[in-house]
């Protein structure tokens, strides 16, 4: 989706020239991206958002994108949001390496637009069983910042941003409850159910050859399977997948955790697994 003038008010962007990708390490739609951008060979600027930090909710990035989400895509002074609508947006105008063929275009915007109605339940997985709360509860005032926040999507005010203002404040109270976990993890059994049976037949998602499709469950997949989803006994097609695509330099330089951030989220599983609270313990 690309944005009006009129939703910018960090009028700086305006004079950025090429692909100047606002991201963060660790956010899977980030990831998403990235691996999209490598595949196809484009050379990119790189601007970190901390997400760890907050940086999403200060005022210099709202002023770019109002939802206050990563990555956000700024090509010649254009500001692009949502990951999957950046990657349309960059195969209709880079061409030399095709990710997004034409001939199956149908069956990828219904299958991407099915990944994309899953994000809230990656949340959910990622926030109950990779970070622990106290890392990962917003801070108050910063969030009420985002809340409070006149920007607009479109020239319209943004319909989604309470449910995601929602979200945070109810996570910072609650935490991630067992009932959301239940329906999270049954509905990605359902997807990868799904992406086993497609790769019973194909070597990739949608045909012999990696697509746009591949790139986008890959992240999902690794997200999972770090959550603790049991890929490796129940789904033998998806894990020779997701291992091959993985030995993929293009894919596994995206997903690789930094030191501190690996020794945060396996001394968080030990805490887990000696609590009861690992993924295979609540699933019902």
């Amino acid at each position: 989706m690309q944005l009006d003038p009129s939703d910018i008010k960090t009028k700086e962007v305006f004079n950025w020239k090429g692909y100047h990708l606002l991201h963060f390490y660790g956010s899977a739609c980030s990831q998403k991206l990235r691996i999209f951008l490598s595949l196809k060979k484009i050379k990119w600027k790189s601007h970190q958002i901390n997400l760890q930090k907050q940086e999403q909710f200060d005022d210099w990035f709202l002023g770019i994108n109002p939802r206050g989400l990563v990555p956000t895509l700024v090509y010649n002074g254009n500001v692009y949001i949502e990951s999957n609508d950046i990657m349309f947006f960059i195969e209709s105008i880079n061409t030399n390496i095709n990710l997004i063929p034409n001939k199956y275009i149908k069956e990828i915007e219904e299958n991407l637009a099915y990944e994309d109605s899953l994000h809230h339940d990656l949340r959910i997985l990622t926030f109950r069983f990779i970070v622990p709360h106290f890392l990962g509860k917003k801070n108050l005032k910063k969030l009420n910042n985002k809340k409070n926040n006149k920007g607009t999507i479109k020239g319209e005010i943004d319909i989604k941003k309470d449910k995601e203002v929602d979200f945070w404040m109810n996570h910072h109270k609650f935490g991630i409850t067992d009932e959301q976990v239940n329906e999270s993890f049954k509905k990605f059994s359902e997807a990868v159910t799904k992406i086993e049976l497609k790769l019973t037949k194909n070597s990739y998602i949608l045909n012999n050859e990696i697509t746009v499709l591949d790139i986008a469950w890959f992240i999902n997949i690794n997200r999972i399977v770090k959550a603790g989803f049991d890929l490796k006994n129940k789904y033998p097609n998806t894990n020779k997948w997701y291992k091959k695509l993985k030995s993929n330099k293009n894919f596994s330089k995206e997903v690789k955790e930094d030191l501190p951030i690996k020794i945060i989220v396996n001394m968080f599983r030990l805490y887990n697994f000696f609590t009861g609270n690992l993924l295979r313990n609540i699933v019902r």
